[in-house]
């Protein structure tokens, strides 16, 4: 999917799942993406045989063939209703699953991470030190440009950070030593 696609999604929705996924670039942006993604999960996870229980092999098949029935409603109101688009739609869907390359986004990531867990209650405030220190750890390079970056890409996403955002004011930059006397 495209980056400004992507952003514009990454806006519109509410599930910071969808969010999470988005900015992963796990979803190509289908209008099917969450169905296709359940089902794929599903099949995955009864393929590679690491089920311990009978009990989490129901949930799973309870799960895909949830989904497989919302495929089926939709497959029948698209008979029932003449609606051959649907059927285009989910080529369209398959091909894009198909041909999608992943790009991560690691920085809106990250930062859609710590603000999950700022609200779970696992991290106090977000301060732009903090995040500055933690964003090595999730693979981003911090640079001269980061912290804006930063600011930018919070306002988007809903992310709080505590402290004001803009320029500092004249001489606080420098703490005690102020301007130097010339």
């Amino acid at each position: 999917m495209k980056n400004r696609e992507r952003l514009k999604q990454m806006r519109e929705t509410k599930s910071l799942w969808h969010k999470i996924k988005l900015a992963e670039d796990v979803l190509p942006g289908t209008p099917f993406d969450g169905r296709i993604h359940h089902l794929l999960s599903a099949f995955d996870y009864l393929e590679s045989g690491q089920q311990d229980k009978e009990q989490d092999r129901f949930k799973v098949r309870a799960m895909a063939m949830e989904t497989m029935g919302a495929f089926g409603s939709d497959l029948m109101r698209a008979f029932k209703n003449g609606n051959s688009k649907l059927f285009r739609e989910w080529a369209d869907a398959v091909d894009a699953w198909h041909s999608h390359k992943p790009t991560k986004d690691n920085l809106r990531e990250a930062l859609l991470w710590m603000g999950a867990r700022v609200r779970a209650g696992q991290l106090p405030a977000l301060e732009m030190k903090s995040i500055l220190r933690e964003l090595p750890q999730s693979g981003v390079q911090v640079t001269d440009t980061t912290e804006r970056l930063v600011r930018r890409y919070c306002r988007e996403l809903g992310v709080p950070i505590k402290g004001i955002s803009g320029r500092p004011k004249k001489g606080t930059r420098l703490g005690k030593i102020g301007k130097l006397k010339s």
